[in-house]
């Protein structure tokens, strides 16, 4: 093998940590998967040969590291939630913690590993080579993954930390701190180029891992092979296929298209990928994982793809701002009531002065008129369509989050709009926030203040759809559609009945009803050989 790079250093350590390999060497000369080259063949080598031994402890990967000890506990306990939420992202923080342990720590054990490790990107004629294909737009959607993914560690794992996990030790060309975007984007992008997934001879289950040498194995979607993990805490790097001598090792990292193979490794294979395939974004699709304020947009977008009314928490929030009912929730509830009164919608059985009358806080209709008056020299507005009364809005230009509470309010009188068209069941939880968010707009009821009736029917959808596995999984294949994307389809166009028969007992693998399975073949493409498969076809 090279010399070069710190070839020589991995090499030591290699041996030291009990790898072997078989028949195999790393080489620069066909091919450039790092700074040790690639992996390849000195002699015909048979699929089913195993080519390299490594034990765990040669590993970086959740099991390897579930005794590293840290400061009040154990690595592994402190990213079992990031594990558990994305192998990548856990692995990622692991990869961080081990190189800054190695540079400016205590030292790594997997130290002369990493040094071998870099972050690989497209060159800037590559980029203006793919602009106006999907691996361009695929770089897009990576980046808002990015985001997403260092924002919940951010959140859910260095904002708590008190281990040192996230601890960011200084140099001359870094400052302390905690991890940055930029630290967390080199290491998950080292762990997409070159993590493999090791699997369990027991049980079959799979670790995302960082394998010394298998991460030079050229990735080829139809060469197989896997890495298994015996009783011995030994792994073994199985070829799925034959290879002639001097040739690269291939092995099948994962099922990834064209476009992730690119993005991944920087290069494709010349035959067709089995694994292509487009992914369809399905409304609520992962949601049940986000954080509360992810859900709640969730929720936003959800009603606003299918033609569903806006949120009545939002309809307030903006009314709230504008001080449409006043300012107190005394006054509030009463504006709320006159305009219910008024316009004949959800009468109650007695008004506000009746009630502070035989209650005895109001001696008389007078008094009890007084205590309910609206205050001060606020000007009422009464709509043009009925009698309702409502505060006329501040003067918007003086502030900014004004402006946009009316924008958010004509836009949500535009979502109803579309609703209305759309001509959507007067009944149910969909009817039922139609006539509420109808009422706000044409006789100033108060909508309510918590989630309406369409949340708590999508929020339980959001629960189910989990169910049928991560977004990234519903797509559309040449020969087919995956069984994720099938089960998605059937919880999003199932309505409140078919709902309630799966929430307790939902098999994924098998339609809802013949009426939700001929609905789901009428909403896929035509050409896809969808085969119906509910209890009653």
């Amino acid at each position: 093998g090279a010399g070069d790079d710190g070839g020589d250093a991995f090499d030591s350590w290699y041996e030291r940590m009990g790898g072997r390999r078989t028949d195999v060497t790393r080489s620069a000369e066909v091919g450039q998967a790092s700074a040790l080259g690639v992996l390849v063949a000195e002699d015909d080598l048979r699929a089913g040969d195993a080519v390299l031994e490594m034990p765990l402890k040669c590993m970086l990967n959740q099991l390897s590291v579930r005794n590293r000890r840290l400061k009040g506990g154990f690595l592994g306990e402190k990213l079992k939630e990031a594990f558990r939420h994305s192998q990548e992202w856990g692995l990622a923080l692991t990869l961080l913690y081990e190189q800054n342990q190695h540079l400016y720590g205590d030292g790594s054990k997997w130290g002369p590993f990493i040094e071998t490790l870099g972050m690989r990107l497209l060159g800037t004629a590559a980029i203006a080579e793919i602009a106006g294909t999907f691996a361009a737009e695929m770089m897009k959607i990576e980046e808002g993954e990015m985001d997403d993914a260092y924002g919940w560690v951010s959140r859910h794992v260095c904002k708590t930390d008190s281990s040192g996990l996230c601890g960011r030790k200084g140099s001359k060309k870094m400052q302390s701190g905690v991890y940055t975007r930029e630290d967390f984007r080199w290491a998950l992008t080292v762990v997409r180029q070159n993590a493999v997934m090791v699997k369990l001879a027991t049980t079959g289950k799979e670790y995302l891992s960082l394998v010394p040498l298998a991460n030079l194995a050229s990735h080829d979607p139809d060469a197989g092979g896997d890495i298994v993990l015996g009783l011995d805490n030994v792994a073994r790097l199985h070829l799925g296929s034959d290879v002639a001598a001097f040739h690269p090792v291939k092995l099948t990292k994962g099922a990834f298209t064209d476009s992730e193979t690119f993005h991944r490794y920087h290069a494709v294979s010349e035959q067709v990928n089995r694994f292509n395939s487009v992914r369809m974004k399905i409304p609520g699709g992962g949601a049940a994982g986000e954080d509360i304020i992810y859900r709640v947009q969730t929720l936003r977008d959800w009603r606003k793809a299918v033609g569903l009314p806006p949120r009545a928490a939002d309809l307030w929030r903006a009314a709230s701002q504008l001080n449409l009912y006043g300012e107190d929730e005394e006054e509030q509830k009463f504006m709320d009531r006159q305009n219910r009164i008024v316009s004949g919608t959800e009468l109650e059985p007695l008004t506000r002065e009746e009630e502070l009358m035989l209650t005895g806080r109001a001696k008389n209709r007078e008094e009890a008129a007084l205590m309910v008056k609206p205050a001060g020299n606020a000007a009422l507005m009464e709509s043009e369509f009925s009698d309702s009364q409502l505060y006329s809005a501040p003067d918007l230009e003086e502030d900014v989050t004004l402006q946009m509470a009316a924008k958010n309010l004509k836009e949500a009188a535009h979502q109803l709009h579309i609703s209305t068209a759309m001509n959507l069941t007067k009944e149910g939880s969909i009817g039922k926030v139609m006539n509420e968010t109808r009422n706000f707009f044409l006789h100033g009821t108060a909508p309510s203040r918590g989630l309406d009736a369409i949340d708590e029917l999508l929020i339980r959808k959001i629960e189910v759809m989990d169910k049928c596995g991560q977004p990234d999984h519903f797509v559309i294949r040449a020969d087919n559609v995956s069984e994720e994307l099938l089960c998605a389809m059937r919880v999003t166009l199932c309505n409140e009945t078919e709902l309630g028969l799966i929430e307790k007992n939902f098999n994924v693998s098998k339609g809802i009803t013949r009426a939700n399975e001929m609905l789901v073949r009428t909403c896929a493409p035509l050409s896809l050989p969808i085969f119906l498969k509910c209890p009653e076809c």
